[in-house]
């Protein structure tokens, strides 16, 4: 689950951080991603993921918990069946849009809330990712001395919320990211950088700390 950095396919496209992911992980992982670009996790943001322009649940978010509700059901009905046995691992990584500019400081307030709110409504192991730095304000309009400021912010509700944390943050430099300064280009560094940070939180169990 994310914003613009994995994309609002439900399989992931080539060359993308959850395909890279795959590639690491192998047999016996099937990864899926249900990110939706420009979304923000606080209630009541402009953008936020919770919901979509007509007050509905946004349909990547809808999707997600559909699939998960799915899998319940198939618990119930078959136990012992290969479904049932699925072992779920849901990636997390939202912040950067709302620490936009322009609503960091309403969003600010509300964003422990909102965050533990989210990540409590999946089952499964949990992880949180420090979102990535942004290296130019631009149409996107997000200063990285925002990001910088989000980051406890992050660490707190990963704790809170029994998550572990894998790091988007440390290692991104701005040739990796495209024009606008934040967003990765297909087959790009910085997928497979993220690739190898959550790979390294599943199999090692690697884990990072922001630097506060």
């Amino acid at each position: 689950m994310g914003t613009g950095d994995i994309m609002d396919w439900f399989i992931p496209y080539p060359g993308s951080y959850p395909a890279e992911l795959q590639k690491l992980l192998g047999d016996g992982y099937d990864v899926r991603q249900f990110g939706q670009g420009g979304t923000a996790v606080t209630f009541g943001h402009p953008q936020a993921i919770w919901t979509s322009k007509d007050g509905q649940k946004s349909d990547i978010f809808q999707n997600a918990l559909n699939i998960q509700t799915f899998k319940s059901i198939f618990e119930q009905a078959f136990p012992g069946q290969l479904f049932a046995k699925v072992q779920w691992i849901i990636i997390i990584n939202y912040g950067t849009v709302d620490a936009s500019n322009a609503t960091w400081q309403q969003s600010k307030p509300n964003i422990y809330n909102s965050y533990i709110a989210f990540i409590n409504m999946f089952k499964g192991e949990k992880i949180v990712a420090l979102p990535q730095p942004t290296f130019r304000v631009g149409e996107q309009n997000i200063k990285n001395s925002n990001i910088v400021e989000l980051l406890p912010f992050i660490k707190l509700i990963a704790d809170s919320a029994g998550a572990k944390i894998t790091d988007f943050n440390t290692g991104v430099s701005e040739d990796m990211t495209l024009n606008d300064g934040i967003h990765f280009p297909s087959y790009g560094a910085g997928n497979k950088l993220f690739a190898k940070r959550v790979y390294e939180t599943i199999k090692i169990g690697v884990q990072s700390t922001p630097h506060i």
